[in-house]
């Protein structure tokens, strides 16, 4: 559930990733590592814009917009990054 003022991304297409998976049965796992290290990396890059963004429009320290923006990372443990 969405708090008043939180921005929620969602990346849909996924499934490709399961069609390059079985290509590589070989090294499922360091599939997953490679996957969860892109979309770790994808996050990062909208926070980041997400700054600019504020920044543009108030006048705020990247760093006090930055600290008020929550990730959490991908991991094998939790498939879900936020």
């Amino acid at each position: 559930m969405d708090r008043p003022g939180t921005l929620t991304v969602k990346i849909e297409g996924l499934g490709i990733l399961d069609d390059v998976k079985n290509q590589f049965l070989f090294a499922p796992q360091g599939i997953e590592k490679a996957t969860d290290r892109a979309l770790n990396h994808a996050l990062k890059a909208v926070r980041a814009e997400g700054v600019r963004i504020a920044r543009e429009k108030y006048t705020a320290k990247a760093r006090a917009v930055r600290s008020r923006i929550k990730i959490r990372r991908v991991s094998i443990k939790n498939a879900r990054g936020e």
